[in-house]
């Protein structure tokens, strides 16, 4: 089985200016807990989740709408592409210690 047959399609993503508010309601329109952070050629440069948006208002203190995703996200994270196997995906995190990675094309988009 591949990737592509198990992924969320057409993830909500945020900027790294984006305010920790917007992230969470993206994840919770989608009932997921990370969102993935693209630059402005939809490349991605970090992935954000709950966990990392909890612990970043409390290391800053402030408002969810004061936190910028890119105070809390984790940058250049590890990423799969959609035509990996299933198999492969789950090494791939499991090697880098991660439970959430980005699905991108060749171009990291």
């Amino acid at each position: 089985m591949l990737v592509k047959d198990l992924m969320t399609g057409d993830p909500k993503t945020c900027r790294t200016g984006d305010s920790a508010e917007k992230a969470l309601d993206h994840m919770d329109d989608r009932n997921c807990g990370s969102v993935p952070v693209v630059d402005g050629d939809g490349r991605v440069v970090g992935i954000v989740t709950d966990r990392d948006i909890v612990f970043g208002v409390r290391e800053n203190g402030g408002t969810l709408e004061d936190l910028t995703v890119e105070a809390c996200m984790t940058p250049d994270p590890v990423t799969i592409t959609q035509d990996e196997t299933a198999e492969e995906a789950v090494r791939t995190m499991g090697a880098n210690h991660v439970r959430r990675a980005p699905v991108v094309d060749v171009k990291g988009k």
